[in-house]
């Protein structure tokens, strides 16, 4: 065969192959208004129902924490928690005992509708063991053992747990890898109250200590 015929022959096989894979139609992926139209007003309602239940969740949650302004005695409690995402992973709590009354202070590790879940476990965690004594390292060696029984599902926590004794001032806490809470007293003097343990949690038989001091006039 003759370079000519070869060639010749390459240019008829080119021109074959292009009539014989001609290019593919392109299909149409227009969606009618209306179905998405339908598409959007249904994801505005599922939005609108999760905002309703997240706000409920969230009066939930303020209702378990002790109330804004509380007086015992001499002695004035009070608090708020601000949610960094609709619902905290903090909780304050307030339970009067004819011993005292028990503060505590909390915090899931975490932020979101998770964390403010857990808060609300954690809660009820705190108020079974005050149920039953009102020694602040008693109570969180018990509520560190409930946690670690749930490990792999709860995440960690902190806790800042006091009695208070009305009649003499007297305070006795125990932290649980909490920041250490401030105590500022009268005369502008800071102490940083910061006796107890660590995170709740972590070791099943974690120690937990208890510190102690005195509350007088004009100290926060």
């Amino acid at each position: 065969m003759s370079q000519a015929r070869f060639n010749a022959g390459l240019g008829t096989r080119q021109a074959v192959n292009v009539r014989a894979y001609p290019p593919r139609p392109k299909r149409s992926v227009r969606v009618p208004r209306q179905e998405l139209e339908v598409k959007l007003a249904d994801l505005q309602h599922d939005y609108a129902d999760l905002h309703t239940q997240i706000f409920e969740a969230a009066q939930v949650h303020r209702r378990l924490c002790a109330p804004r302004h509380v007086r015992f005695e001499n002695f004035e409690i009070a608090s708020e928690i601000f949610a960094v995402r609709h619902l905290p992973g903090d909780f304050f709590t307030v339970t009067e005992k004819s011993d005292g009354v028990i503060l505590a202070l909390g915090d899931i590790c975490g932020k979101g509708l998770a964390a403010g879940m857990w808060t609300t476990h954690l809660v009820g965690l705190v108020g079974a063991r005050v149920a039953v004594t009102s020694k602040p390292e008693a109570i969180v060696t018990g509520v560190n053992r409930d946690i670690c029984l749930l490990k792999s599902f709860m995440p960690l926590a902190s806790l800042f747990l006091a009695k208070l004794d009305p009649n003499t001032g007297i305070v006795k806490y125990c932290s649980a890898g909490h920041p250490p809470a401030v105590l500022l007293r009268a005369n502008g003097e800071v102490e940083l109250l910061s006796e107890g343990g660590m995170l709740l949690g972590v070791v099943p038989a974690a120690p937990y200590v208890c510190g102690s001091f005195e509350l007088r006039a004009g100290d926060v």
